[in-house]
Order: structure tokens, then sequence, then C-alpha cells
């Protein structure tokens, strides 16, 4: 018998994957569930939603969320697991374009300020959130990447300095 390391006898992925530290076998349980989502979500209905010219055209909208992002559906197009990215070939003589929309919102307000400081990370190709913060709060840029976690604390932040400034910007815009 497993202890009920989740407080609520449940079997999410989240309390699994603690349990599997103690139990290997759990870890086909975690993998059965992967496949199954890949299959039910997936593989078996993506063909289904394809045309009579062979093709697949997803839904995008503009306001589909309630932050204002883009959403996609039928099928959602914007998440598919590497696995899944494998179902979608180009027609011949064409090809798929894949565009990261990651920092969206900071990117078209930096664009749309001309202020060269909220440009530059994007110039330079560095971390937007972690070069405003270090400005911010007065700390080397590598302490606010979100790989260094332990810098901060050292300067007395109780949260990342790179996540404060996320939300406040985010926040702000």
């Amino acid at each position: 018998m497993l202890d009920d390391v989740s407080g609520k006898r449940s079997v999410d992925a989240t309390t699994l994957n603690k349990l599997s530290k103690h139990l290997e076998e759990i870890k086909f349980i975690l993998e059965y569930r992967d496949i199954k989502k890949l299959l039910s979500t997936y593989i078996s209905p993506i063909p289904t939603k394809v045309d009579d010219e062979n093709k697949l055209h997803g839904q995008f909208k503009q306001d589909g969320t309630v932050t204002g992002r883009y959403s996609s559906n039928n099928p959602n197009l914007q998440n598919l697991p590497p696995k899944a990215r494998k179902m979608i070939i180009a027609p011949k003589d064409k090809i798929l374009l894949g565009i990261d929309l990651s920092a969206i919102e900071p990117r078209v307000l930096s664009s749309l300020s001309i202020d060269y400081e909220l440009r530059k990370p994007f110039i330079e190709g560095v971390d937007l959130y972690a070069t405003l913060a270090s400005k911010v709060f007065n700390l080397p840029y590598t302490a606010c990447l979100e790989s260094d976690k332990t810098t901060y604390l050292e300067y007395g932040f109780e949260q990342h300095p790179r996540k404060t400034f996320k939300v406040v910007l985010l926040a702000v815009m």
C-alpha cells in the first residue's frame, strides 16, 4: 500500500509522478495515459478533420481566451505534441510554417513604443523579463535568468525577480 501523497486520494499525473519514485510500475500507468491522450486527442480525431481536398484547417480565434490571446480549435493546432506533429505533412511543393508567438504582447508594445531599452532584448536575442528585472531591481542579468534558482535569494528577494517583473509588465500592459 502506498501513502496518499496528494492528501485527497487523487490519481492525477502529479500524484502518480510522486508515487512512481516509490513504485516503478506506476511509470507504465503514466506512459499508458500519455499514449491514450495522444490517441484520443490527436491520432484518432485529426484524420476526421481533413477536408475533401486532403487539407486540415484549424480555426484560429483572436478572442478565444479571457486573457485576449489567440486560441485554436477544431482541431487545436497550437499545442501539438512532437509525436502528433509528424501527422501533419505539407503538400508537394508547399511548406508548413510554424510561428512562435511567445512574448507577443511585449514585442508589440516594444515596437509601438519605440523605446530602445524595451526593444534591445529582442534585438540582441536575450531574455526580455530577465533584462528588465536586472535593470529595475539593480541585479546582475544572470541572477534574473530563470535557470538561476538561488542568487536572487542571496539579494533578499522572496520571489524570483524575472517572474515578478513578468507579472508586473503583463499586468501593466
